[in-house]
C-alpha cells in the first residue's frame, strides 16, 4: 500500500468523519484533542499525515488565516471564509462566487482560489 492509497482505517475514518461533522474549521491539534480519548494511540503525527493525504486527494481543503495554524474544511465547494480577529473563529460565508479569471492578466488561468475576509464577526461586533 502506498501512502496515497485510500486504505481505510479506524483512525483515518474518525478524522474524516469528525471533519465532515463540523463547520468550525478545526486545526489538527483540535482534531487530535477531540479524538485521542476515543482512539487510544492516536498521535498528532497521524492526524497531520491523514489531513495531508485527504487534502491531496481533494477530500478536504486547508485554510490559512494567518494565525499560525492550518484550519481544515470538509466542504470542498468553492466558498469563502471570514476570520474573526476577536474570537478567532473561521466562518463560512454564503456569498456569490467571484469570477476572478476575467480579472487575471492575459495568458493566466486559475485552477482554484481562496479568499478570506478578516474583521469582527456578528457576535463580536
Amino acid at each position: 500500500m502506498t501512502e496515497d492509497s485510500l486504505h481505510r482505517s479506524k483512525k483515518r475514518d474518525a478524522i474524516l468523519d469528525l471533519l465532515k461533522s463540523t463547520d468550525t474549521h478545526p486545526t489538527a491539534e483540535w482534531i487530535h484533542y477531540v479524538l485521542k480519548n476515543e482512539i487510544p494511540g492516536l498521535g498528532i503525527a497521524t492526524v497531520y499525515r491523514n489531513l495531508k493525504l485527504f487534502e491531496k486527494q481533494g477530500l478536504i481543503q486547508r485554510i490559512d488565516v494567518g494565525d499560525g495554524y492550518d484550519h481544515y474544511d470538509a466542504d470542498i465547494s468553492q466558498h469563502y471564509h471570514f476570520h474573526c480577529t476577536k474570537c478567532r473563529k473561521v466562518i463560512d460565508l454564503d456569498i456569490p462566487k467571484l469570477e476572478l479569471d476575467s480579472s487575471l492578466p492575459q495568458g493566466f488561468s486559475a485552477e482554484k482560489h481562496q479568499l478570506v475576509f478578516f474583521g469582527k464577526c456578528k457576535s463580536c461586533n
